[in-house]
């Protein structure tokens, strides 16, 4: 089987659907440690490594050492990750014929990949999205464990044309959609909410005939984050 991307992420989510089943888990929010542990991989801090997290296996025993984080969704995100660097190795030998190792940045692709989706699984997650019309606050109150741009990222897997966009400090950063046209130009209905979500702090929704867009304001003391949902009309 030749691992393109669109295999890979159904794969990915395949094998944690499986994961999930064997752990008696149906709904979110989830818990990495849970997973981990479930795995029979234990979970270690050391607040002097340099990195977030390592995935160390030594007389029999599997361990995912992490750094302690401030923020909870960071510490999940660094477990997910490890968890997909152990799971993804063991299962690409079932997903292909070639035993060749996978390359470094290939694997790593995969694991970010799989943490998005073990914290953000299908198919509860698109039912969940679906029934609170894809807002971003009310999702996150279900998937606290997920960040609110992995939860964003992850609405890019639902059938229905969208794109999103993510703002930092007031500057496009992050642009992406589910469809193979080139994501388009910001649009001015898109400009208008990322500046009212920024000024008013709040969740904004508009609508014109070119498309529907909701935005989300994610500040901090010093940050300001707006994340845009933009369902076009224009790929009908």
């Amino acid at each position: 089987m030749r691992l393109t991307a669109a295999t890979t992420h159904s794969l990915i989510d395949r094998s944690i659907q499986e994961i999930l089943v064997e752990a008696g888990i149906s709904s979110a929010p989830i818990d990495a440690r849970q997973i981990a542990a479930r795995l029979g991989i234990e979970v270690i801090l050391n607040r002097s490594q340099a990195e977030r997290g390592r995935l160390v296996e030594s007389g029999g025993r599997t361990m995912i050492v992490v750094r302690p984080e401030p923020r909870s969704e960071r510490y999940q995100w660094t477990i997910a990750h490890e968890i997909g660097e152990y799971v993804i190795p063991r299962l690409s030998t079932d997903w292909t014929h070639d035993l060749v190792p996978l390359d470094a940045t290939v694997r790593e692709w995969m694991a970010n990949r799989f943490a998005t989706c073990l914290l953000t699984p299908l198919p509860f997650f698109l039912s969940d999205a679906a029934e609170v019309q894809f807002d971003l606050f009310k999702l996150k109150e279900i998937y606290h464990t997920a960040s609110y741009e992995v939860i964003a990222l992850r609405m890019l897997d639902a059938e229905s044309p969208c794109l999103i966009s993510i703002f930092d400090n007031g500057r496009l950063t992050r642009r992406l959609t589910n469809l193979e046209h080139r994501p388009p130009k910001l649009l001015d209905i898109e400009r208008q909410c990322q500046r009212e979500a920024s000024q008013l702090r709040r969740a904004v929704t508009h609508a014109s005939e070119i498309a529907k867009v909701q935005a989300w304001p994610i500040h901090e003391e010093d940050w300001k984050r707006e994340i845009i949902r933009t369902e076009p009309n224009f790929w009908e």
